[in-house]
This record gives C-alpha cells, sequence and structure tokens, in this order.
C-alpha cells in the first residue's frame, strides 16, 4: 500500500506508517466488534483460534474475514464488513472525501480493502 506522504505520514519513515496505519485500523476492528454487539470477546477469540494479528488485517484483511464467515456465518460478516468500512471511513476521515471503488462492489473483502487503501493514502 504505496501512496504520497500525508501530514500525519510525512514526519513517518514506511515502517512509522505501517504502526500508525495498523494501530488505527486495529481501533477500526474493536469498534466494528462493539458496533455489531460482540465486543472484545469476540475478536479474541477469531483472533486466537486462527492465529490471526494485526499484521493479518494490514497485509491480508480477507482472512478476517474469513474467518468472520467460518464462525459466524455470512451474512453476520457482512454486517460486520459494512460496520468496519464505516468505521475506518471515519477513522480515516474518508466520509467527507468520498472514496473511489466503493460503490458497485459486490465481492466479500474487495470494498473493504478499497477502504483500506484509502486509508493509507491519507497518512
Amino acid at each position: 500500500m504505496e501512496a504520497a506522504l500525508g501530514s500525519e505520514g510525512a514526519s513517518l519513515g514506511k515502517r512509522g506508517r505501517r504502526e500508525v496505519f495498523a494501530g488505527r485500523m486495529l481501533v477500526c476492528v474493536d469498534r466494528a466488534f462493539e458496533a455489531v454487539g460482540t465486543g472484545p470477546i469476540m475478536k479474541d477469540y477469531v483472533f486466537w483460534s486462527l492465529s490471526l494479528d494485526v499484521d493479518d488485517i494490514v497485509d491480508r484483511p480477507e482472512r478476517l474475514m474469513d474467518a468472520l464467515r467460518e464462525v459466524r456465518g455470512e451474512a453476520w460478516a457482512a454486517v460486520y464488513e459494512y460496520k468496519l468500512v464505516r468505521e475506518v471511513m471515519k477513522e480515516f476521515e474518508l466520509l467527507r472525501t468520498g472514496v473511489q471503488g466503493l460503490t458497485g462492489e459486490k465481492e466479500p473483502g474487495r470494498i473493504l480493502r478499497a477502504a483500506m487503501t484509502a486509508a493509507w493514502r491519507t497518512l
């Protein structure tokens, strides 16, 4: 996820940008779990049982979504993904600017990936 440096990322190297991004994404993941009424217990279960970590979210968000589909079902995972995308858009202030590539996507995980790519570009 390479992009031009924004104001927050201008003083950080690639590693620093990644750490900032990963931390903010983890906040979004937590908020999305809260938004669907499960909170940290479900997150801890999914992360522990499938050996997921924050790098998996940053590098392979589809792993998280696949795990949630397996544990909670397709419908629940779709709702969670919607909430997670909303949290990413709020956290990275993408609601005001809009995100190219989000409209019309139907394949699971593609919307999340587009939102994360746009979020990365804000750093």
